[in-house]
């Protein structure tokens, strides 16, 4: 027993920012991602999964991170709850990744998902592909997509203050 809490704090250690950077990519609110990371441990706690290697793992916890923002996202559609501007955070490189993120929210999720783990959390197409269980060439795809998207938001101006 005292193997497994070693373990799981090694974990969580390991895991806990990266977790925390997807979920917040998603939810744009600090007090939700802080609920997914720890939702995202409990899930790992009660899996009976063997794993095949670390990266397997690691894989395994971003998909189930993931899995847990839609869910939330869906959940809040259902209420029509809108975010809580005053509770979002961003821990980016700068304040262009800020006005990114703002058009980010325009786009759809799957392109948004691929976006944000290769720009946002540094992961390279292949292991975005394990992550999101699609092939090397839709990351590529969704990628080239979430770019043209995005550029063509910022062409069209000021279309952030349309939404606030």
């Amino acid at each position: 027993m005292k193997n497994e809490s070693k373990e799981y704090k090694e974990l969580i250690e390991k895991y806990a920012d990266a977790i925390y950077r997807v979920a917040l990519s998603y939810l744009r609110n600090k007090d939700d991602a802080e609920d997914i990371v720890q939702e995202v441990f409990m899930k790992f706690i009660n899996n009976k999964r063997q794993f095949n290697d670390e990266i397997h793992k690691r894989n395994w916890l971003i998909r189930v991170a993931i899995n847990l923002c839609y869910n939330e996202i869906r959940k809040r559609r259902l209420r029509n709850k809108e975010i809580d501007r005053n509770n979002t955070y961003y821990e980016l490189k700068s304040d262009k990744d800020n006005t990114i993120i703002e058009y980010l929210d325009k786009i759809e999720h799957k392109y948004k998902s691929v976006f944000t783990l290769y720009y946002f959390n540094d992961y390279k197409t292949k292991e975005i592909s394990k992550i999101l269980r699609i092939t090397e060439m839709s990351v590529r795809t969704r990628l080239n997509r979430a770019r043209k998207m995005l550029k063509k938001l910022i062409e069209e101006g000021d279309v952030l203050n349309e939404r606030y």
